[in-house]
């Protein structure tokens, strides 16, 4: 197989034709992250930038954008394309994000107005534009409340059933960077009751192993759980500098929270 073949395989075609991630690409993409979160990092450090709960607010209208855009695309009003699909899409709304934090900051330094504030004005604006867009279509309705109450319910009652869990086994790991989990049960219950109950698919090749395995999407509440508490006690206990593991905290809960909001929305909005 050529490197042409073998990029056009792993890459080219799960993008272009929508078929999810297969572990090559599952790897490449994971690592690439991984770098270009360092350099992110790196460049908050030179301008003495704190990743803050504040930090974690103003992303939260672009993950919701992310998330539109990509369950719009699944209904085909957006067109399958590189911007449209993973990686492509997590490149747009992170490059979206990132000009708009760019321009709050500035705005912070000559108006002394809050960059959060402004980076979260200006992301709700955005957000506003794409449901707009898509509204006046009429494609849409919201015939599967029932199942988005209990997804929620889901959600709510794992969340908190971990916060007393750590609580009393006092996990103080797990409280200090919680915001993780609720993003993750959120994940892990839109999930389950996408493929359990709706026909979903799961399009990634770890969660699909053992999903086949055990024959329920269930698993991925211990799945999840399986990765988060260790990686987050590591992050806690060994890693000295505490901007750098809030910063990746929020990376976290940033991928769980993209996931799940999308997982939500094409439940909530059947078209």
């Amino acid at each position: 197989m050529s490197i042409y073949s073998f990029f056009e395989k792993y890459f080219i075609q799960p993008i272009y034709t929508d078929s999810g991630y297969n572990v090559i690409n599952s790897i490449t993409y994971g690592i690439l992250a991984f770098l270009i979160l360092l350099g992110v990092f790196k460049i908050f450090k030179k301008i003495s930038f704190k990743p803050d709960k504040f930090f974690f607010y103003s992303l939260i209208p672009y993950i919701f954008l992310g998330s539109s855009l990509r369950v719009f695309t699944d209904a085909k009003i957006y067109s399958i394309g590189f911007w449209t699909v993973s990686p492509g899409i997590y490149f747009l709304t992170a490059g979206i994000f990132f000009s708009v934090l760019g321009i709050s900051l500035l705005i912070q330094k000559k108006l002394n107005v809050s960059y959060w504030k402004t980076t979260i004005g200006f992301g709700i604006l955005i957000l506003a534009a794409n449901f707009v867009a898509v509204a006046h279509l009429n494609k849409f309705s919201f015939s599967n409340l029932t199942f988005c109450f209990f997804i929620l319910a889901l959600a709510s009652s794992t969340t908190i059933t971990l916060w007393l869990c750590f609580e009393l086994l006092r996990f103080s790991s797990g409280k200090k960077y919680f915001w993780p989990f609720p993003a993750h049960m959120l994940d892990a219950s839109t999930t389950f009751i996408a493929v359990d109950f709706l026909g979903g698919i799961e399009k990634h090749p770890l969660p699909i192993f053992f999903t086949n395995l055990i024959n329920t999407a269930a698993i991925m509440y211990l799945l999840k759980l399986l990765v988060l508490i260790p990686f987050i006690y590591f992050l806690d206990k060994y890693l000295e500098d505490k901007d750098f593991v809030s910063f990746f905290v929020i990376a976290i809960a940033t991928l769980g929270l993209a996931e799940g909001i999308r997982n939500f929305l094409a439940v909530l909005l059947v078209f």
